[in-house]
This record gives structure tokens, sequence and C-alpha cells, in this order.
């Protein structure tokens, strides 16, 4: 089979525009957009207190985190992080890394019936602005940084 010099140009002409097409899509306008695989990721440092009405600190309490998608009006987020319980003085804390979030949803659950106090309705609180602060010194473009949280204390009620 007798082959003309045209395909061969072809060929090598495919490439070029596929490598071309690669670098020029890593820049951005005025500025330089880094091309990279993988995962950026966010440090998370989360902590709150949980008493009840009249103050008192509240141990037993489930809190779990949902990670909020912006515009979402359901109230329904992704799971985020390991569930913990309030300690004897009501605190709690979780240090988690995941995906970035606007916003994050703790979730407040009396799973001890009436030990601890009595027995209380399930609250939640929502979280919004959420941005991580990157160090100066850290270089890891899939670290985007860390943010260090306190949740509004949490008042639970009584369950009816």
């Amino acid at each position: 089979m007798k082959r003309n010099g045209k395909s061969k140009g072809l060929g090598l002409f495919a490439m070029l525009a596929a490598l071309l097409g690669i670098s020029a899509g890593c820049k951005g306008g005025s500025q330089d957009i880094v091309c990279m695989y993988g995962v950026p990721t966010v440090s998370y440092e989360l902590k709150g207190k949980v008493t009840d009405e009249a103050g008192k600190p509240v141990e037993g309490i489930e809190v779990t985190l949902e990670r909020m998608e912006p515009g979402d009006s359901t109230g329904v987020g992704y799971a985020f992080g390991p569930i913990v319980m309030t300690d004897g003085e009501g605190l709690w804390s979780i240090r988690t890394d995941g995906d970035p979030a606007a916003s994050i949803k703790a979730i407040y659950q009396d799973i001890d019936g009436p030990a601890n106090g009595g027995l209380f309705a399930t609250d939640s609180t929502i979280v919004k602005g959420i941005e991580p602060v990157k160090s100066q010194k850290d270089n890891n473009p899939f670290n985007l940084g860390e943010v260090k949280l306190e949740f509004p204390a949490m008042k639970m009620k009584k369950a009816k």
C-alpha cells in the first residue's frame, strides 16, 4: 500500500494542535491559571457549646455537620466530618479535612433520651460565608487553607 505524504503531515498537525490547545487552556486573560489534577481541600477546626434553656451545659448531645451548597433552599446538605458528642461541659469539637464549604450546618440531636437533663428537641444552626485562610508559608496548591470556627452556642429546648 502506498502512502502519500499528506497523511503524515495531517497527523503531525493534529498532534501540534492538541498540544497548543492544552497549553492555551491554561492561560486566563492577564493572569496564568495553574493546570493541575487533584482535589482541593480545606482543614477545618470547628467547635461549639450546647446548653439547656437555663444555660446549664448538656452532655451527650450528638453533633453532626453538613456541608451546604450555595443557593440550595432545601436546607439539606451533605455529611461532613465525623459525628461527635458533647462532653460534661457541653463542648464539642471537630478537626477534619474536606471540600471547600461556603456554609456548614450543625445538627444537634439528643440520642440518650431523658438522661443528662431530659429529652431535648433536635435543633440546628447554619454558619454562612465561610472562607479559608491560606498560610503564606504553604505552597501546596491543593491546600486552600484552614477554617477555625466557633459555632454560636446552641440552647436546646425540651421536646414536647
